[in-house]
């Protein structure tokens, strides 16, 4: 046998598969985090808010929200086993 032939075999289908699903992931998490961008004037015209509200609303808020719920989850994510949040996970997607 040959040197080559005990390495494994990288690409394929598996691995077309696997990019392709990671790019509609990509391209999903990049319009849910600028819809509320593109949305902007619509929402203030709806909820007759002002462009600081919205700026607060754009940056403090998001940003308190990831640091209040991100540890927590992110402490949930390595306590629950792996079959059992996948599941849940997959219906965001």
């Amino acid at each position: 046998m040959s040197e080559n032939s005990n390495k494994p075999k990288l690409g394929g289908a598996y691995a077309h598969y696997v990019l392709f699903v990671l790019l509609i992931v990509y391209v999903f998490n990049f319009i849910d985090r600028n819809i509320l961008s593109i949305l902007s004037q619509e929402i203030q015209a709806d909820l007759g808010v002002s462009d600081a509200d919205m700026g607060f609303l754009y940056g403090t808020v998001f940003a308190v929200f990831y640091a209040v719920f991100g540890i927590p989850l992110a402490r949930f994510a390595d306590a629950v086993s792996y079959t059992h949040l996948t599941l849940p996970t997959s219906d965001l997607v």
